[in-house]
């Protein structure tokens, strides 16, 4: 129930950190210095959530190459998402780089990593923070 209680306390801050008229709420606003505090502690709560948000993230990016192609393209342009042992080890590495970008950056990070695997006619340009 604690940890329940620090990811709904994690999810408000990252959320009303911003102010209204955000454009981007919840864990995906978590900036890489809080996310890395967090992991200093084992949750699993806050580790589903995150990968969660990720898988979230990668597979609205996804549909929305999906949906830039025509139908019988629309297989070629998704890639496979990573086994769940994958995402935090991946936000670790990209967030002790930055850890002022927040860990939506991380997610466009992977994105663009797993996007090497599809034919670069349904990649999204290049695009550098």
């Amino acid at each position: 129930m604690n940890q329940a209680r620090s990811l709904l306390a994690i999810l408000l801050l990252s959320s009303t950190a911003h102010g209204a008229g955000q454009s981007l709420a919840g864990m995906g606003a978590l900036t890489c210095e809080d996310y890395l505090k967090y992991r200093k502690t084992p949750s699993e709560v806050f580790e589903t959530a995150v990968i969660s948000w990720v898988q979230g993230f990668l597979s609205g990016q996804n549909i929305e190459r999906m949906e830039r192609v025509k139908r019988e393209q629309q297989k070629a342009a998704q890639y496979l998402l990573p086994v769940v042992s994958y995402y935090l080890p991946h936000l670790d590495n990209y967030c002790q780089e930055i850890p002022q970008a927040p860990i939506w950056m991380g997610a466009v990070a992977l994105d663009h990593e797993l996007e090497k695997s599809i034919d670069s006619a349904f990649r999204a340009p290049d695009w550098k923070p």
